[in-house]
């Protein structure tokens, strides 16, 4: 059942803020947010935009807050699937501005989300008040107005947290392999993000180059599906070998490594059932190989 929120102290209407829809800046050009957004990995950072217009005046009025009562407009971010929350932006507001337009402004490293991304933007009280009523807000960081914009990462194409290090001083890893991926399959109720990891050969410099590298040459490309591949492939073999994903797939919490595999295999084979999927891999390793790589559609760009 869905909580109710009742504030301790009187809010402003809805209507006092009208806030523009958030845009995001690919290939140069200022366009809408989508609803899903695809095509990151972990060193790429999303252009966040948005204007908001704020009737200060009617907020104050609202909230029964005195004429020269301090407001700011803040922007901050949460991700579920890592846990982190970070400011995106912050402007304090004109005191004596009947109405204010702010063009808010940030960055969201792909790095630090994953599964989804909620956008929260908020009219606080800049500054403590003195005052005895009993339902006005008093303290500094009071929150009169809030509105989330919640958007979905797309779980097949962008990558987890990726690690350089150095695998000949590792025990646990071939000295000369290019990447190792860390996981373990029997902690599929665990954030995806906190228990799932690409360890990528520092000495390897090909494939780090490939990883790390500036500019994205067709080598260097052509390395990264390869590990984009082997990744996906590990991922829904390992949970598919695990019995219980099979029985209780649609039970993991978001952001779980359970539910990311899941909603990969979903996305990849839709209508296929779980365990349809399981024997082919089972039975037809080479045809389940091979047709991975056909929905995945690697090596076509």
């Amino acid at each position: 059942m869905k909580s109710i929120v009742v504030s301790p102290f009187r809010t402003a209407d809805t209507d006092r803020v009208t806030a523009a829809p958030w845009m995001t800046i690919a290939d140069g050009s200022l366009i809408p947010l989508p609803q899903v957004v695809d095509g990151m990995d972990y060193t790429t950072t999303l252009e966040l935009r948005r204007e908001v217009r704020v009737d200060v005046d009617g907020i104050r009025a609202d909230c029964g807050l005195p004429p020269g009562a301090e407001l700011i407009l803040s922007v901050s971010w949460h991700s579920a699937g890592t846990a982190l929350r970070r400011p995106l932006f912050n402007s304090q507001l004109p005191v004596d501005s009947g109405s204010v337009g702010v063009s808010v402004a940030g960055q969201v490293a792909a790095d630090a989300i994953a599964g989804h991304l909620t956008l929260r933007t908020r009219i606080l009280l800049a500054r403590a008040l003195c005052h005895e009523e009993a339902m006005v807000a008093r303290h500094a960081g009071s929150e009169l107005w809030a509105e989330n914009h919640r958007v979905a990462l797309d779980s097949v194409t962008s990558l987890f947290p990726v690690e350089l290090v150095d695998l000949s001083g590792a025990i646990w890893a071939q000295p000369d392999a290019g990447w190792i991926l860390s996981w373990n399959t029997y902690e599929l109720d665990k954030p995806f993000l906190g228990s799932v990891r690409l360890y990528v050969n520092s000495n390897h410099a090909p494939v780090a180059r490939a990883v790390v590298g500036p500019a994205l040459t067709r080598d260097a490309a052509v390395l990264r599906q390869a590990i984009y591949f082997d990744v996906a492939r590990s991922l829904i073999l390992g949970a598919l070998n695990d019995s219980e994903f099979i029985q209780r797939a649609e039970d993991y919490p978001p952001d779980s490594t359970g539910r990311v595999v899941r909603d990969m295999i979903q996305r990849l084979w839709r209508g296929e059932t779980l365990a349809g999927l399981k024997n082919t891999a089972e039975t037809s390793p080479d045809h389940f190989n091979a047709e991975l790589q056909a929905r995945l559609e690697i090596f076509k760009g």
